[in-house]
């Protein structure tokens, strides 16, 4: 039997609906600046309703997975994750070769499994944020050129503002930022933890479930869905650097 990820369902409609946004929000971007440059009024006040509406649709848009679809999907992934470190089911959907490490069922198995996603995770963040800080660089490259230019109206120049500092451009890329520098931190502590053997240590279960909860909290915070065709491309070069992390850790 291969590789098993019943979980990743849940995943879809946040990414439908992410996609859908990435996608209303460059339109809406566009269609800002050349209403901007219509002067007919008959034809600017019809297209200023029709760009209203378009961005009470992106607010929907936007919004839904964040709120809704991705905070559940969130919560099936943890409790999945629970489950396989505990040997529970806490969820019926169950997963195949997503957690890979030989512990028994126990708080050190926790450990290991976070240890596992944080890595994945810092390694998916770090091609997704190629793309963003290429976006971000290349609507400030804009903007300072609206600036320069004196005959671009002061209306083009504000669309150009708004749009940089909308949680679009600089909010998401400081998110993803965030996120990826806070899963390298759970995943430098955990690497530490198995380093120095604090897996045998009394005190083993309160720092893996401080790092489990840190791990959590920053995805809740972050709100960022990762890319699950970066995850499926990436895919075999991580494994092959998680099996050489688990043998320099000994965890085997």
């Amino acid at each position: 039997m291969g590789r098993v990820d019943e979980v990743r369902k849940h995943y879809n409609s946040s990414d439908f609906f992410d996609t859908a946004a990435n996608i209303l929000f460059y339109v809406l971007a566009l269609s800002a600046i050349l209403l901007a440059t219509v002067q007919q009024k008959e034809i600017k006040e019809i297209a200023s309703t029709l760009f209203i509406v378009m961005v009470v649709l992106y607010f929907i848009v936007r919004y839904i997975p964040t709120l809704f679809f991705l905070p559940n999907a969130e919560k099936i992934r943890r409790k999945q994750l629970l489950s396989n470190s505990f040997s529970l089911p806490l969820v019926h959907e169950t997963t195949q070769d997503y957690y890979n490490n030989p512990f028994p069922p126990s708080v050190v198995r926790l450990g290991a499994n976070t240890l596992e996603s944080s890595l994945f995770s810092q390694r998916i963040l770090s091609k997704m944020l190629i793309f963003e800080r290429t976006k971000v660089t290349t609507f400030f490259i804009l903007w300072a050129g609206a600036l320069a230019y004196k005959s671009i109206s002061q209306e083009v120049i504000i669309i150009i503002s708004q749009s940089i500092f909308s949680t679009e451009v600089i909010v998401r890329w400081i998110n993803m930022e965030l996120l990826r520098l806070k899963c390298r931190e759970v995943y430098n502590d955990l690497y530490n933890f198995f380093l120095t053997k604090q897996d045998k240590s009394l005190q083993a279960p309160a720092l893996v479930l401080d790092s489990f909860s840190s791990y959590e909290c920053a995805k809740a915070a972050a709100s960022i869905i990762l890319t699950t065709k970066i995850f499926e491309k990436i895919n075999p070069e991580v494994i092959i650097e998680w099996e050489n992390i688990k043998k320099q850790l000994n965890i085997i």
